[in-house]
């Protein structure tokens, strides 16, 4: 028997599913609410002048999206496996975020241990896209050493 009874609970919202992927030795998890689609990691055209956080441009449904690479915005070594894209959405619809591949939809209701998610939920770092695009305009504004290229 569970620790909580949530046999009341309502089905699982977007705040409660996850995008869950490893990025170098660490579990990683995007709220699904930031997202607004997934695909396979096409071509990416360099854009010079840019932060190296800034891969470059993909087209996507024949829009231009704006490139992250999330290992080098969270300060991890790169993958050299197959990447995916992770479309932002809101005001971010226009930026992806480049990761390695397997991506999974991970709910509230999972049983990923005997807890369920929220025990696992420690297991995951949680990404939060719109701080993770401030800190780069901020550092790109700033003229840091990370802006430049």
């Amino acid at each position: 028997m569970a620790v909580d009874d949530k046999s009341a609970s309502p089905p699982a919202g977007l705040s409660d599913r996850f995008l869950s992927f490893r990025v170098g030795s660490r579990d990683y998890a995007i709220p699904l609410e930031h997202v607004s689609g997934l695909a396979d990691c096409g071509p990416i055209r360099t854009v010079d002048g840019v932060p190296p956080e800034v891969l470059g441009l993909s087209e996507w449904r024949g829009r231009l999206l704006t490139v992250l690479d999330l290992h080098g915005l969270l300060g991890e070594p790169h993958s050299r496996g197959t990447m995916c894209l992770i479309r932002l959405s809101g005001t971010m619809t226009h930026t992806a975020l480049r990761v390695a591949a397997p991506v999974t939809l991970v709910t509230a209701d999972d049983s990923r241990s005997e807890g369920g998610f929220e025990a696992d939920r420690d297991h995951f770092i949680m990404v939060d896209p719109t701080e993770l695009v401030l800190q780069l305009e901020a550092e790109i504004l700033s003229g840091s050493p990370g802006g430049e290229n």
